[in-house]
C-alpha cells in the first residue's frame, strides 16, 4: 500500500470582493469632483480676466502693447502648472496677443464652449475660454486659461486599497498609482462627469492586492490538510506492515498437525 498523494489546488485569479469596488467607486467619485471643482473655478476666472475694462481696451491694440500693460497695469495672477492666453479675433482671423507663462505650450484659440479635459500622460489639465467684448463692434477676443486637475492629495487614498490605478479615456492614461507589487484581481469602474463639461467617458482601471491566505494558528488550513492527509497515509501504511509482519510470525509458530 502506497502513500497516498493529495496535490496542491490550481491556482485560480481571485475575483475582486464588494469593498474592494465600492472603495474604488468612492476614488471615481473623487477624481470627478476634482476635475469639475478645477473646470468650474477655472472658468469663473477666466470670465472675470474677460470682463475687465482694461483687457477689453487693449484687445484692440496689438502683442507688443499687450505684453507692456501685463507687467505694468494689467497683471494676470497665475498659479503654479497654469497658461494664460489672450488672442485678439478680428473677422475670421485669430491671432495670440500674449501667452503666459511666454516658455508655455499654446493653448487651443478656437475654444469651445465647455470646459475641455487633456492629459500628456502624467498631469491632467482643464482649459476654459472666455469671450472678450471689445469697445469696438468688429474686434473682440478670448481668453483661454489652463489649469492643472489637483490629483496629487487623492493618490495616498487609492493606494491603500490598489496596487494601480490609472485613469482611462484621455488623450494618454494617466497613472495614480503605481507598485511593483504581484497583483490580484482586475477592476475598472466608471468615472462620471458633469454634463458642461467636454470630456468623454473616463474610467479608474485597477489592480488590486493577492487577498491574503485564511489561516489557523498563523498556517495555511489547506497546507495543514495536505500534511494531515499525507500522515493518516503513512500511518495506514505502517498498520498494513505491522499486519503482514505479525501474521507470518503466527504461521510459522503454529504447531504441526499429527495425524
Amino acid at each position: 500500500m502506497g502513500l497516498l498523494y493529495y496535490p496542491a489546488p490550481s491556482a485560480r485569479p481571485a475575483a475582486p470582493d464588494t469593498g474592494a469596488r465600492t472603495a474604488l467607486e468612492a476614488d471615481a467619485e473623487r477624481i470627478a469632483s476634482a476635475i469639475e471643482a478645477a473646470a468650474h473655478g477655472a472658468q469663473a476666472r477666466a470670465d472675470g480676466i474677460a470682463t475687465t475694462p482694461m483687457l477689453r481696451a487693449a484687445i484692440e491694440t496689438d502683442s507688443a502693447t499687450l505684453d507692456d500693460m501685463s507687467h505694468r497695469d494689467l497683471v494676470f495672477t497665475l498659479n503654479p502648472g497654469e497658461v494664460l492666453e489672450v488672442f485678439q479675433v478680428k473677422g475670421d482671423a485669430t491671432t495670440s496677443l500674449l501667452r503666459l507663462p511666454k516658455a508655455a505650450p499654446a493653448t487651443a484659440a478656437a475654444g469651445t464652449t465647455k470646459p475641455a479635459v487633456h492629459s500628456d500622460g502624467s498631469a491632467v489639465t482643464v482649459t476654459v475660454t472666455s469671450s472678450i467684448a471689445g469697445y469696438q463692434p468688429t474686434i473682440g477676443g478670448r481668453v483661454a486659461l489652463v489649469v492643472p486637475v489637483e490629483l496629487g492629495p487623492l493618490q495616498p487614498r487609492i493606494a491603500e486599497h490598489a496596487l494601480r490605478a490609472t485613469v482611462m479615456g484621455l488623450d494618454r492614461p494617466v497613472v495614480v498609482a503605481g507598485s511593483n507589487q504581484p497583483a490580484g484581481a482586475s477592476i475598472s469602474v466608471p468615472i462620471t462627469i458633469a454634463p458642461d463639461i467636454d470630456v468623454g467617458p473616463l474610467s479608474l482601471a485597477a489592480e488590486l492586492p493577492q487577498p491574503a491566505a485564511a489561516t489557523v494558528g498563523g498556517r495555511d488550513p489547506i497546507v495543514i490538510a495536505r500534511y494531515a492527509l499525507w500522515g493518516l497515509g503513512g500511518l495506514l501504511a505502517v498498520v498494513y506492515l505491522i499486519g503482514l509482519t505479525f501474521g507470518g510470525k503466527r504461521q510459522l509458530s503454529a504447531p504441526a498437525t499429527v495425524r
